[in-house]
């Protein structure tokens, strides 16, 4: 409950607002409001927790912590156009060619090996799956 208490307030502080201002958004009490942001309360209704992240423009996930961006990326840009998405599917679908154009649009790649983020989902051809098994010279500790 504490880590959600201190992104609430996170959350409160980066939209720059009052209880006054949190309780016209979210129809939620003022004093309940202080009540939640102060970790005076063991329980906070997913429905206070939804009205809050929508007030402050943060995800509820990111609030309760499941997730570790307090936006998710249509949050930020809005949907994805029709290009857009071919664009982000050619890019996921040709790692050859990532580490260039990540430098082309100054953006830092994964600090983790591509063997990882492909077995945590990130797709790649079943072919470069292989070759990236096959050229790992030693596994990471936390592999049996």
């Amino acid at each position: 409950m504490e880590n959600e208490v201190l992104r609430m307030k996170t959350a409160v502080a980066s939209a720059g607002l009052s209880y006054m201002d949190l309780e016209q958004l979210t129809g939620v009490s003022h004093s309940t409001l202080q009540r939640y942001l102060n970790g005076k309360t063991n329980r906070i209704p997913l429905s206070a927790v939804e009205k809050i992240a929508a007030a402050t423009g943060v995800s509820p996930a990111w609030i309760m912590g499941w997730e570790s961006e307090p936006l998710s990326i249509t949050q930020k840009v809005g949907k994805l156009t029709q290009h857009e998405e071919k664009v982000v599917l050619a890019y996921r679908d040709k790692p050859a060619i990532q580490p260039a154009v990540d430098k082309l649009l100054d953006v830092s790649p994964s600090e983790e090996p591509e063997i990882l983020v492909a077995a945590r989902g990130t797709p790649v051809s079943p072919q470069r799956f292989i070759e990236l098994v096959d050229s790992a010279d030693t596994l990471p500790d936390f592999v049996d």
